[in-house]
């Protein structure tokens, strides 16, 4: 029996020339949310989005990364194509704060998705301290992990998926 599939899928470099995309981050804890930063925004240009095509705000504390990142998208009135939310949240440091500012991002990026229309990706890391952190980038060996490549990729095979779904019947 034959079946009617459309397929669709992966992006491969070079491909999101003509993106428009926008980075929030917080920067509480900025020596390790800095390089995720970096890493993204070099990740995006290798996929071929125009540096001048990458919108970039910050704010001090995850907890705000949401509420940025739908400011970010009206600001630009309709011409961003994803927002990367990035940030950092340390359990050591919040004690008994943690686990309802990790579930209210994370709810509050799942919720952009829900009901936006660009797709906003959860770049948020979770340790349950500074050393961990630094420990899951890398950076206690001088070498950084590229979660920006992960998440730069992730972003611009939504933005292709989501356009081609406008653009179907």
């Amino acid at each position: 029996m034959a079946t009617n599939e459309t397929h669709r899928s992966a992006s491969t470099p070079q491909d999101a020339d003509g993106f428009c995309v926008g980075i929030v981050s917080a920067h509480a804890k900025a020596e390790i949310v800095g390089p995720l930063v970096a890493g993204t925004k070099k990740a995006l240009i290798e996929r071929g989005i125009a540096r001048r095509d990458i919108v970039y705000m910050h704010g001090l504390r995850p907890f705000d990364l949401p509420f940025m990142a739908k400011r970010l998208m009206e600001s630009e009135g309709g011409r961003l194509d994803g927002v990367i939310c990035l940030g950092l949240l340390v359990r050591d440091e919040m004690a008994d704060q943690f686990a309802f500012q990790s579930e209210a991002v994370a709810r509050g990026i799942m919720k952009l998705n829900v009901k936006g229309k660009v797709p906003v990706i959860y770049g948020v890391l979770t340790c349950e301290s500074e050393d961990q952190a630094q420990k899951f980038l890398g950076m206690d060996e001088g070498v950084s992990a590229d979660h920006g490549w992960e998440w730069a990729k992730a972003l611009v095979e939504l933005v292709r998926l989501n356009r081609q779904l406008e653009h179907e019947p």
